[in-house]
């Protein structure tokens, strides 16, 4: 998770409080050029600035980990994250750029991840005492393509610098891409925007599969829809409101099933409190029947018992149901005669 890395640089500039010398005999003496061919960048650091090795990466990394999972308690894997370069000068001014593979589940959620991940860099700050401000987010343009950009100030180092971050992210080619300036010098944070600006961004043809996929999820946000407006127009609004609220958690991005859920609001009754209820059950019912038959496809059979035990607490006179975990359990216990559910 690129967060890991953000909270390692602030934490290196915020406790620095050593001298910098005049010259760094790490720093480089003429340009590097980076590609990553997969992700389709590719960058040149000029000379005068010190890379950062991969061992003290990995290093930053479990630190950021540990602030994270100490702070919010969540489980963080930083196993696919490309570090695609990681820079600094003067010990208290870092450049990271990074890379991490995203597949979109629905649509909208890598803006919606960002947003949560912003909201776990703030709640671990403020467990250290620090109350970050936040600039509204905007685009900035890198290589011709957009990215979301914002900036925190947050606190002063041990040298009574003030320490802020900048932050960049877009989608592309299949990878959340990010850039992080950490810095306290100004005119530094300047060049880093210019060496991060002179990024080549190439955008590869998705798959067909992606394509696919993404076809697949904008015709199930449309059916939520329809079924959301064929609900309202025959004043059902349990049934409206459901689909509606579908609608809504598959694309949160969208402003329309928000504001039909509100006029929803408006009509709805007991009645439809409890068609409502009837289709939430429904649904969850069919996606428990989902995952176990997936589960006895793949021959994982012990999982399959368990989702369909689930199914049969809903629907205890399902006869088919009962029958199915009947058969799962006998293919189970040949393999394994003293297993019982």
């Amino acid at each position: 998770m690129k967060i890991t890395l953000v909270l390692v640089f602030f934490c290196a500039v915020l406790y620095s409080c050593e001298p910098r010398p005049e010259t760094n005999p790490n720093a480089l003496t003429e340009p590097l050029t980076l590609e990553n061919k997969e992700v389709g960048w590719k960058i040149e650091v000029p000379a005068g600035w010190e890379i950062i090795d991969e061992d003290e990466s990995r290093e930053s990394d479990q630190l950021g980990v540990d602030a994270i999972v100490e702070a919010v308690d969540i489980e963080i894997d930083v196993t696919g994250l490309l570090n695609l370069l990681n820079i600094k000068k003067e010990e208290t001014n870092f450049l990271n750029i990074c890379a991490e593979p995203f597949f979109e589940e629905y649509l909208g959620e890598w803006e919606a991840t960002n947003q949560f991940m912003q909201e776990i860099l703030i709640a671990t700050y403020e467990s250290q005492g620090i109350s970050p401000n936040i600039s509204p987010v905007s685009i900035a343009e890198i290589s011709g393509l957009e990215f979301r950009t914002y900036t925190m100030d947050l606190s002063e180092n041990r040298s009574g610098e003030k320490v802020k971050q900048t932050f960049y992210s877009r989608l592309h080619n299949g990878y959340d891409l990010s850039a992080t300036l950490t810095f306290t010098d100004e005119s530094i944070k300047e060049e880093m925007i210019e060496i991060w600006k002179s990024s080549t961004l190439d955008i590869r043809e998705l798959p067909d599969s992606i394509k696919t996929h993404y076809a697949e999820m904008d015709s199930i946000y449309n059916t939520y829809i329809l079924n959301g407006e064929g609900g309202f127009a025959q004043e059902k609004y349990g049934v409206a409101k459901f689909w509606f609220q579908k609608a809504k958690e598959f694309n949160p991005l969208e402003s329309y099933a928000k504001n039909q859920l509100v006029k929803c609001e408006l009509f709805i009754d007991e009645v439809g409190q409890q068609e409502m209820a009837k289709l939430e059950v429904d649904w969850q019912y069919n996606k428990v029947i989902e995952k176990a038959d997936e589960y006895f496809a793949s021959g994982s059979l012990e999982d399959a018992y368990s989702y369909y035990q689930r199914a049969v607490a809903i629907e205890p006179a399902n006869q088919d149901l009962k029958d199915k975990m009947a058969e799962t359990e006998k293919l189970i216990q040949m393999d394994y005669p003293e297993w019982t559910p």
